[in-house]
């Protein structure tokens, strides 16, 4: 099977499961969310590859804190956390290579763009960040009643919310169609918890 939406197209995917991740809204708690999904998965003693691909250097100042120094543009675009690593810039020409060093799971961090370009990867799981509070879901709708001209977001979307009433939770989950999770606030993202141990193992 190809890795693109039109399986003959594209290199082969091997055994490698493929993750989207995406916010519905810019600082949304996409890339949070991902490194958080990327540790747990390193966890289960999988090899996991977290793609930058929203147009930021988040991937970049997250290297400079941990490492401690500073780096050129275009110096080492994969660098590793505690087992997972990490590619900065990520475009499709990487994806071949990547390919190669046999991963379990490939995480691609969509940052605040569901659809465009990126919906030519086939991913086994997406996954959407948006909050259920009342006052802040209107990002998550209108991303949802965005789509549906173009029918609906895809294949295998669930939603992640950090925080939420669970009466919220389930009325924002019938009116989507799609199955939310309260994955609950993590300041650290390579925290271990075992409430995030439960909430991933569900979705995953």
């Amino acid at each position: 099977m190809g890795i693109f939406k039109k399986r003959e197209e594209g290199p082969k995917r091997g055994g490698v499961r493929l993750i989207g991740v995406c916010g519905v809204v810019p600082g949304g708690g996409a890339t949070h969310t991902a490194i958080l999904l990327a540790n747990y998965l390193r966890q289960k003693r999988r090899r996991v590859a977290l793609l930058e691909w929203n147009g930021k250097e988040d991937f970049a100042k997250l290297q400079r804190f941990y490492e401690g120094r500073s780096y050129r543009d275009g110096e080492g675009r994969r660098f590793s956390i505690g087992g997972v690593d990490y590619y900065k810039a990520f475009t499709l020409e990487d994806l071949p290579a990547i390919l190669e060093r046999r991963y379990d799971d490939i995480l691609f961090d969509k940052g605040s763009r569901p659809g465009g370009g990126q919906d030519r990867i086939f991913c086994e799981v997406n996954l959407l960040v948006a909050h259920a509070s009342e006052w802040r879901q209107e990002g998550l709708l209108e991303c949802w009643e965005g789509r549906q001209g173009a029918g609906g977001l895809g294949e295998n979307w669930q939603v992640l919310v950090p925080l939420g009433i669970e009466e919220n939770i389930r009325s924002l989950q019938k009116r989507v169609g799609m199955p939310i999770h309260r994955i609950g606030c993590f300041e650290d993202p390579f925290t271990k918890n075992k409430a995030l141990l439960e909430v991933f193992g569900k979705v995953l």
